[in-house]
């Protein structure tokens, strides 16, 4: 009641949550003497039925010539804005804590897929030195192939590794081609272009500055859904670039 501001001495004590007081005192003396008379105290204050609502007061001090102080002000209930920053900090915090496991598990599944992917490349080339009086001109095509093939899944692998460690260490940015990195891209995908009959032209690509993995899985990516959400028809995918 107003009744209850005018006599009580100790009234913006009596509201504020105890926890908050000493920092409402500090904040309103660096007001006060800092900023002019003007500016915003945040803090807690108790209601009549004990529930607890954050406040940020806007006040600006004014001093007559008289001498007499007047305080002006308008109170605001941010209690809601309160509770969105507190669900987005903890939302931001279970994200860090995702991302740390998904670049760990990154780490480590890419670590690991290297050494039977190197132990299938060796065998592939073992049974190509020692078998290859037995083997027709299929023969060694065919295991050229899967060499190939796993020389550049190793080459992905290294890729992941070296996405993995974005987070953790930031890759300094060359000067790549971006007809190597799609002329790679496209045998990576070369299964999944026979197999959809997928005609994909392309403009000469300039070279930029830039991760040249991540701008091969960028490739990778669109084309590689380009090819998968499609109708009936065979996918005609073009690939064409302008300079802005």
């Amino acid at each position: 009641p107003v009744e209850r501001w005018m006599t009580s001495v100790n009234m913006w004590q009596e509201i504020c949550h105890p926890d908050d007081w000493e920092g409402v005192v500090e904040q309103s003396k660096r007001i006060f003497t800092d900023s002019g008379g003007a500016g915003v105290v945040s803090f807690r204050v108790i209601s009549k039925d004990g529930r607890v609502i954050h406040m940020d007061a806007h006040t600006s001090l004014i001093i007559e010539k008289t001498g007499l102080a007047r305080l002006y002000g308008v109170f605001m209930d941010v209690s809601e804005r309160v509770q969105g920053q507190r669900a987005l900090a903890a939302q931001s915090e279970e994200l860090r804590r995702a991302n740390e496991e998904l670049t760990q598990f990154a780490y480590v599944a890419s670590h690991d897929l290297q050494e039977p992917l190197r132990m299938v490349t060796s065998y592939l080339q073992l049974v190509e030195a020692r078998y290859k009086d037995q083997l027709d001109d299929d023969g060694r095509v065919f295991i050229n192939y899967a060499v190939d093939g796993a020389t550049r899944m190793k080459a992905l692998i290294q890729d992941l590794l070296t996405y993995s460690r974005v987070q953790r260490r930031q890759e300094a940015f060359t000067r790549i081609d971006l007809n190597r990195v799609l002329s790679r891209v496209l045998q990576n995908l070369e299964v999944s272009i026979s197999e959809s009959g997928a005609i994909i032209t392309h403009d000469t690509l300039p070279s930029i500055r830039g991760s040249e993995a991540e701008m091969a899985q960028l490739f990778q990516n669109l084309i590689a859904n380009a090819i998968k959400f499609r109708r009936e028809a065979v996918p005609e995918i073009t690939i064409n670039c302008e300079k802005q």
